[in-house]
Parts: structure tokens; C-alpha cells; sequence
């Protein structure tokens, strides 16, 4: 290219480091080839633009290109001179020690790419590779070997990434193999430190002239027949594809002894397609192994974060150390070898901080359960005292706050803190393919709609009690029960299509913990439970509102005081209600992100909230209620209160 003047050298170093910070890794190379100077700018540089992983193609793509985890763009793609028209006159550059390197901006892939032209392909492709690796500070990360267009090419890249860089991280081989030896130069020559996959199909008869150790991350050889038993425990590899391959069961069965007594010590999964039908008694023959029912779910996720569901299959343990593998049962019928070590990749949770959440809901729940206990004896054992709408609806209120209470704890809570070889566990997988289990994922739905609706129906029993007690007080009484069914049962309208899904009891290997889930998308319920929250809260404020405002007409009567302590209890147990509607419709909103995450685990605090607050406001705000509490715990007999109250109201 022609050297010209460039306003942007005239900006401050760190206006400069901003442009280039929006430059890219493209625009960053190609600036970089416009002077001498814009190289030692660009090399200088530091900054997002050289956050990239550089990849190196010889064969059918001969370009240098970048990857992160969303992207691929190509950078620099090398092409024979020869195939340039002598009559074109393109600008050129120095790349390397080579100058006048013809350049134009073209389409490769349908993506623009500065392409460049030479008179030997490999010497294009390793200059670029140089000049990628000095302007990017960094070595190249991965070459992928393609189809060879003259003798000895891949080991003349081979070679060149050996002398320039000692090591590679990542080595793709997808050819056609012409002889053999073509094989034999990548397995003799390479040095890797991560990966290693070869789609490369060499004769039928071949053998590698010498199969080194393999320690890296991860091997994938499509097809493998080549691959015996001994090559297999060469292998100390996290990951293992070996496809097409002739190895049997018995090869596997030397396989999994050689693992079991310290072997492959960094194997984390292995999957083999093999010779013949695998017969896990032949497979497992002499290993000391667990099996594992078709009722047991687990979950298993890998390093890509990808999960997978494992029904059924054997369990076996390393001598040296008790880690913990799982064979998979594919059926009887199945050439499928896969095996994976626990734990997982999934982000493991710290199990001390689940005791301690564990601890922190026994903490305020048995007290809290307790109380309602007491609560529900005091109103039943002095009913005439107790005689009102208001605690009729507690009692109601109470029964399915706690049965919501305990469902989460049975359904959630527990399982998050057994293990397998615990009685609990083992009552859990009786459990695991019952209707109680499909009927304890449908009360999870079903008793938001119930509470929410209950909060809301007190606030209106308040407010229509204070309008007109005389006319609205005996109708509470005599209908209330009508309401709470229809509270229970209407909102199976929605919920049942819990049911049409299963319902399935999940063992985490990582953590020797449950969890029970459904297939179901969250969707099927929230599309209308969520709008019921915010329908149910919003009418609870506007109804407690209202209720305030008409409560500052009583103080002149009798009334207020008891009035006041039930309106502050339901404005209390609103704001909760309303604190729970936030959250939810927050979390859905923004599912999958940071805050959801961070949000979920509020949740179960406010859901306990709205359960078990009612008990602990009557406690604070009935001075007769409280009396009547202590006077059972402590069992001193109550002297009986000689202030008159009418009845227009009831005792708090």
C-alpha cells in the first residue's frame, strides 16, 4: 500500500488506543500493513481489539482467521500469484521480510477479507502466520490441515509452527490421505497441549510406525479402526471420541480394569462406537460395579455446558481415590461405549452453604409452625371470644399457608440436602414414579394462585366489614367456606397441565443431592399465573388503600383501635404480596441472566413470608391473642378482661 499521511497519527497515545479499541482484529492487521509506523502502533496496542484466538488453515481455505465464542472472521487469505491477471495492478505491502506482496480487499465466504498473493502458498501462509503472531502478541492457537496441493506441505507446517512456537494448542486434521506416512507426519511430529481431531480415513491396513502418549485435554479420531486396545491406554485424555472403531467389549472391559486402577487418570468422559453389540456382563466382567435403576434420573453436564439426562447404567469407583465414574446403558442392541467421571461441569454449589440455607428456614420455620399451631388451639379453644369473620378466614388461610409450606419443603428443601445412601433418599426414590410425586410439582403452581387469591379476599373482607358490619360480618361467616373451595379448585383450570408433563426425580452426582422437576415450560403456567399476581396485588393495594382511608373516619369510635390492628396486619401481609409479584415478574422478565439468578434466591424467603407472617402479626397486633399465646405456654390462668367490647367488633 502507499504510504500517505494519516490524521489519525496526529491524536494523543490514548485518543489513538480508543480507536483502535473499536477497530476490531480485521482493522486492527490492516492498518497495521499501511506503514511502518502503524505496525509499531498496532503491536503497541493493547486492548479489546486483541482479545482473539488466531487460527491458521493450509489447505482448501489457506487463510488466517479469529474465533472467540460467538464469532469467526476471516483476517488475511493467502492465493498463488499465478492466478492474479498479469494486467492488474494492485498496491502492495511488506509482510515479513518479503515486500511488494500484492494485496486487494475481497469477498471470501461472503465475508471481506484483505487477500494476498504469492508465488508459494506454504511460505504465504507461515509469513502471515509470523506477521498475525507479532502484531497480535500472541501464538497462533490452532492450524487445520486441509487437502495437500503439492508433496509435503503439512510437514513443512508441521514443521514451521515446531521451530517458531515449540507447541500448538489445538491440531484439526481433515484430509484425504493419499500413502499412509501422510497420517504418520501428524501422529510423529505434532506437539499439542489441548486438542487433537483427526477426520482423516487411512487404508484398511494401516498402523501408526509409533503411537506417542497422548496427554491433552481432548482426541477425536473419525473413523478409528485403526485405534487398538493398546493405543486406548496410551490415551490420558479428559475427553475421548474414538468413532468407527474396531475395539469389542473386551477391550473395553481391559479398558475400564486399567481406568479403575489409576490408568487415564485425567479421563473425565470417554465415547467409543465399537466392533460389536455391547453386553455389559461381558463389559463388566471382574469390575466391581453399582446398578443404577431406569427410575434414577441424572444430570450430567459437560465443559461446553451442554446436559444431558442419564437414565440408566452402572456406576464403578476408582481404588486409588473413590472418584466416581458412570457407564451409560444404551440397551442391548446398542455398539455405544460411554463413560463419564463425576463430578461434572455443572457450577457446583457449595453444600455447607446449602446446610446453612437449610438452617436459616428451620431457623424462622419451625418457630413460625409452631406459632401457628398455637394460634389455631387459642382461636378454636376460645371461639366465642375469637367469633369473627377475620378468624375465620385466618384459620382457613393458616391451613393452606402451611400445607404450601411444608409442600416446598418436601419438594425443594429436602432433596437439596440428602444423599443417595440416606433413608431419606432411599423413601424418595419409592416415590420417584408415584402420582404423589406429579401431585407435589402441581401444588408448587397451583398454591400461588391460592395465596395470592386468599391475601386479596382478607383485604376485602376488611373493607366490606368496616363499610357495613352488620350486613357484610354474617354474610363472611355464612359464605366464606364457599369462597376458599373456589380459591382451591378454580385455578386447576391452569394448573392441571402440570400433569400432562412428567414429573421426574433428578440425582445430581456432584452434590449427592435430588431435585425434582418437570419438562414442562414454565410457560404453561406463568403466561396466566403472572398476570393473576399482578391482578390479585394490585386489587389487595387499591383495596387496603381504601381501607386506611376509611379507618381514619372511626377514630372518633370504639371501633378504630381494633379496626387499626386488623387493617395494619393486612396491609403488612400486602406488601409482602407485593414484594413476592416484583420479584416474580422480574425474574421471568430478565430468566436466563445474572439477576434472575440472584433474584431466585430471594424467592423462597418471600414465598415463606406470605405463608408464615400472619401467625407473628397476631402475636404483635392482638394484645388478647398474645395474652391467651402466653397463657398456654407459661399456663397461668388468664384474668379475665373487664373492659366491655361491643359487638360491632372482636377482640384483637
Amino acid at each position: 500500500m502507499t504510504s500517505a499521511y494519516f490524521p489519525l497519527f496526529s491524536l494523543p497515545y490514548l485518543a489513538i488506543q480508543e480507536v483502535f479499541d473499536h477497530f476490531g482484529p480485521q482493522g486492527i492487521i490492516n492498518i497495521s500493513l499501511c506503514s511502518q509506523r502503524a505496525k509499531k502502533l498496532a503491536i503497541s496496542y493493547r486492548g479489546p481489539s486483541k482479545n482473539v484466538q488466531l487460527d491458521l488453515g493450509f489447505g482448501a481455505m489457506n487463510c488466517l482467521k479469529h474465533s472467540d465464542d460467538m464469532t469467526i472472521e476471516l483476517l488475511l487469505k493467502v492465493e498463488q500469484i499465478s492466478t492474479l491477471s498479469k494486467n492488474r495492478a494492485l498496491s502492495t505491502v511488506k509482510i515479513g521480510e518479503f515486500s511488494n506482496i500484492p494485496v486487494e480487499m475481497g469477498v471470501v465466504c461472503e465475508e471481506p477479507c484483505l487477500k494476498t498473493y504469492w508465488e508459494d502458498r506454504i511460505v504465504g501462509l507461515t509469513e502471515i502466520g509470523n506477521y498475525a503472531r507479532e502484531i497480535f502478541n500472541q501464538n497462533i492457537y490452532k492450524v487445520l490441515l486441509g487437502n495437500q496441493f503439492a508433496e509435503n506441505e503439512h510437514r513443512r507446517a508441521l514443521n514451521w509452527v515446531m521451530r517458531t512456537q515449540q507447541s500448538l494448542e489445538f491440531l484439526h486434521c481433515e484430509f484425504t490421505s493419499k500413502t499412509d506416512q501422510d497420517l504418520d507426519q501428524v501422529i510423529e511430529s505434532y506437539r499439542l497441549t489441548k486438542n487433537l481431531t483427526v477426520f482423516v480415513k487411512p487404508s484398511r491396513d494401516y498402523r501408526p510406525a509409533a503411537m506417542p502418549h497422548i496427554n491433552i485435554d481432548s482426541i477425536y479420531i473419525f473413523p478409528s479402526f485403526w485405534i487398538n486396545q493398546d493405543h486406548l491406554l496410551m490415551m490420558n485424555c479428559k475427553y475421548v471420541i474414538l468413532q468407527d472403531s474396531v475395539l469389542t467389549r473386551q477391550d473395553m472391559n481391559v479398558f475400564l480394569k486399567h481406568w479403575k486402577s489409576g490408568g487415564c487418570f485425567e479421563l473425565k468422559e470417554i465415547y467409543v462406537t465399537c466392533e460389536e453389540l455391547i453386553d455389559l456382563d461381558s463389559l463388566l466382567d471382574d469390575v466391581d460395579f453399582i446398578e443404577m435403576g431406569n427410575d434414577m434420573k441424572r444430570s450430567y453436564v459437560n465443559e461446553e455446558n451442554i446436559h444431558h439426562t442419564i437414565t440408566a447404567g452402572v456406576d464403578i469407583k476408582r481404588t486409588t481415590d473413590d472418584v466416581k465414574a458412570t457407564i451409560v446403558d444404551f440397551g442391548p442392541d446398542s455398539k455405544q461405549f460411554w463413560m463419564i467421571v463425576w463430578p461434572d461441569f455443572v457450577a457446583l454449589p457449595n453444600m455447607l452453604s446449602a446446610w446453612l440455607t437449610f438452617c436459616i428456614y428451620l431457623f424462622y420455620g419451625i418457630p413460625s409452625f409452631v406459632l401457628y399451631i398455637l394460634t389455631f388451639f387459642i382461636i378454636l379453644r376460645y371461639r366465642k371470644t375469637f367469633d369473627s369473620s377475620f378468624f375465620h378466614l385466618y384459620l382457613y388461610d393458616g391451613a393452606l399457608n402451611l400445607f404450601t409450606f411444608l409442600n416446598n419443603y418436601f419438594k425443594t428443601r429436602i432433596p437439596a440436602i440428602i444423599g443417595y445412601n440416606s433413608f431419606i433418599g432411599a423413601f424418595y426414590r419409592i416415590l420417584a414414579n408415584s402420582i404423589l410425586l406429579d401431585f407435589i410439582m402441581l401444588m408448587n403452581f397451583h398454591m400461588a394462585y391460592v395465596q395470592y387469591a386468599i391475601t386479596t379476599l382478607v383485604s376485602l373482607n376488611r373493607l366490606s366489614v368496616m363499610l357495613k358490619y352488620n350486613t357484610f360480618e354474617p354474610l363472611w361467616r355464612k359464605y366464606t367456606w364457599i369462597a376458599i373451595v373456589l380459591i382451591c379448585f378454580v385455578p386447576l383450570l391452569n394448573t392441571k397441565v402440570v400433569l400432562h408433563y412428567d414429573t421426574q426425580l433428578t440425582y445430581l452426582n456432584t452434590t449427592d443431592t435430588y431435585s425434582i422437576t418437570t419438562n414442562m415450560a414454565i410457560d404453561e403456567v406463568f403466561s396466566i399465573c403472572i398476570p393473576f399476581m399482578i391482578i390479585s396485588t394490585v386489587l389487595s393495594v387499591a383495596i387496603n388503600f381504601i381501607s386506611v382511608t376509611v379507618l381514619r373516619n372511626l377514630q372518633t369510635q370504639i371501633r378504630y383501635k381494633a379496626e387499626s390492628n386488623f387493617i395494619m396486619i393486612t396491609c403488612i401481609t400486602c406488601l409482602v404480596q407485593l414484594c413476592g409479584t416484583v420479584l416474580s415478574v422480574t425474574r421471568l422478565k430478565f430468566v436466563g441472566s445474572e439477576m434472575a439468578v440472584m433474584l431466585a434466591t430471594f424467592i423462597p424467603f418471600i414465598s415463606d413470608g406470605l405463608s408464615l407472617v400472619q401467625p407473628w402479626l397476631l402475636l404483635a397486633f392482638s394484645h388478647v391473642a398474645r395474652g391467651k399465646i402466653m397463657g398456654t405456654i407459661f399456663r397461668k390462668k388468664l384474668k379475665k378482661s373487664a373492659v366491655a367490647i361491643p359487638k360491632s367488633t372482636t377482640y384483637v
